[in-house]
């Protein structure tokens, strides 16, 4: 099922750098931002000059990001920011790891605690702004990393950002649901952008089943 594709890879060595690779079909792709998920959400407003190659189908995506926008990703944002913080509280990375060193460094988690409040301040963003800017907080976020917050004023931060962000729910213009109606035009357009024309792929419904279900529309309305 396409919709559920997806290749991953990890540890993957270029040079001396390491990193996790992820490839998903636009189907998984398009349903996951639907859903509000805030890492594909991310990649959707990555900055123009971080993007190291986009085909005409990415750009045309990019381009109507903010269909995806809306409240229900609020929920997403805070849950995955509450993972965060509870991985930085266990305090249980790998030994010899570079999360084991931040522990010892700083007495905990700093990258866990860096992600927890980006979350939480792209959500206060999503719902004050109707939009994402990934670099709004990249200082403040700098100084969280470098540890030069303690772990309980991270703590503290969270409880009070987590309580601001219920009124501006309820004051913000933020779309209650996606645009579906939208999402699923753009998707199309962007599989004949690269299948070509579908039209003939979509169902068509069996012509004698309707004429069926309209003469039993029309019996069930008569009257002896």
């Amino acid at each position: 099922n396409p919709r559920f594709w997806e290749y991953q890879e990890h540890h993957i060595q270029d040079g001396e750098r390491e990193y996790d690779l992820t490839i998903f079909s636009i189907v998984k792709y398009f349903h996951l931002c639907l859903e509000g998920n805030p890492n594909m959400l991310d990649s959707l407003f990555v900055p123009e000059s971080c993007v190291l190659h986009s085909t005409m189908v990415a750009t045309k995506v990019r381009e109507s990001r903010h269909l995806f926008l809306h409240q229900g990703a609020i929920a997403k944002f805070r849950g995955y920011a509450c993972s965060q913080l509870h991985k930085l509280k266990i305090k249980n990375p790998e030994l010899g790891s570079r999360r084991a060193q931040l522990v010892e460094e700083f007495g905990f988690d700093s990258k866990f605690a860096s992600h927890a409040m980006r979350l939480l301040l792209e959500a206060e963003q999503l719902l004050t702004t109707g939009d994402l800017d990934l670099q709004r907080d990249k200082e403040l976020l700098k100084e969280v990393r470098r540890g030069q917050w303690s772990e309980k004023q991270i703590i503290d931060w969270f409880a009070e950002m987590e309580k601001s962000l219920i009124p501006l729910r309820v004051k913000s213009d933020l779309r209650p649901k996606p645009n579906v109606v939208g999402i699923k035009a753009l998707l199309l357009e962007c599989l004949e952008h690269h299948y070509g024309d579908l039209s003939d792929c979509a169902p068509k419904e069996d012509i004698y089943k309707s004429a069926l279900r309209e003469i039993r529309s029309i019996m069930e309305g008569l009257t002896l």
